[in-house]
């Protein structure tokens, strides 16, 4: 009986765990269409248009993240978490940009241990964000330590480590 109720709570988690799967991935899909979306209605895209909708979305999804709504998918809540803020970063609204940017690294760092690519991209996004402030002391070491993971991540010639590069260069 022991077998047979292994089995069967076995045969029960597993249309869970693939129910889960599924539900991590629409939302990163999910996170993705709205990352791209935002990113394509950006300021550097509405040039000389009233950016009053965009801001008053950016408001409502950055509140939403913050209230917790995508706990439960770290990796869309990541994605969007640095459109969000860089995009708010473009508008100069740089105080709603480090809500969204600093927890990101902090997040991205919990989300995946050890080097990874989305880490350095919270890492690099959080530091555009100082320089864009004109806070270089605080801009280097998040630039530096963007620089040195995508160095060990890809070795070589490879254009994240030339932004990287540029990044430094630019302070």
């Amino acid at each position: 009986t022991n077998a047979a109720d292994a089995r069967k709570q076995q045969a029960l988690a597993e249309p869970n765990a693939a129910a889960e799967v599924a539900a991590r991935k629409q939302s990163e899909l999910i996170a993705e269409f709205m990352s791209e979306t935002l990113q394509g209605a950006g300021p550097s895209v509405a040039l000389g248009r009233d950016i009053t909708m965009l801001r008053e979305m950016m408001d409502a999804a950055a509140a939403r993240i913050e209230q917790g709504d995508l706990a439960s998918a770290p990796e869309a809540e990541l994605r969007l978490r640095g459109t969000i803020g860089g995009t708010y970063r473009e508008l100069a609204v740089f105080d709603a940009a480090q809500k969204m940017l600093e927890p990101a690294v902090a997040l991205a760092r919990r989300t995946h241990t050890g080097d990874h690519a989305e880490t350095s991209f919270a890492l690099n996004n959080l530091a555009l964000l100082f320089l864009t402030r004109g806070e270089l002391a605080k801009a280097e070491p998040f630039f530096n330590e963007a620089l040195e993971m995508r160095r060990r991540l890809f070795p070589g010639d490879h254009p994240d480590v030339a932004t990287g590069l540029n990044n430094l260069a630019g302070l």
